[in-house]
């Protein structure tokens, strides 16, 4: 990380992410494979592509990688102050 900027990472448990989920995970409406959850889920897949359209409007950034041992890191930088 740069000097100037903050950054922030949430790990979760889940069963992590693919390097091919990792590309398509922020696009609009991506649900990664809830759509045959039974009608359970009733997101629309908007939340990961509106979090990363604020953070580069904010000049900053959203990631995510899969995390050693199983689960997903996101991070988010920021400019600071």
């Amino acid at each position: 990380m740069s000097e100037g900027r903050v950054a922030v990472t949430v790990a979760d448990e889940g069963a992590g992410v693919t390097p091919e989920q990792a590309e398509r995970i922020f696009d609009k409406g991506e649900r990664l494979g809830r759509d045959n959850d039974g009608g359970r889920d009733r997101g629309s897949g908007l939340g990961l592509y509106i979090s990363r359209r604020l953070a580069e409007a904010m000049e900053g950034s959203l990631t995510v990688e899969s995390a050693p041992g199983g689960g997903a890191l996101f991070r988010l930088e920021l400019p600071r102050g």
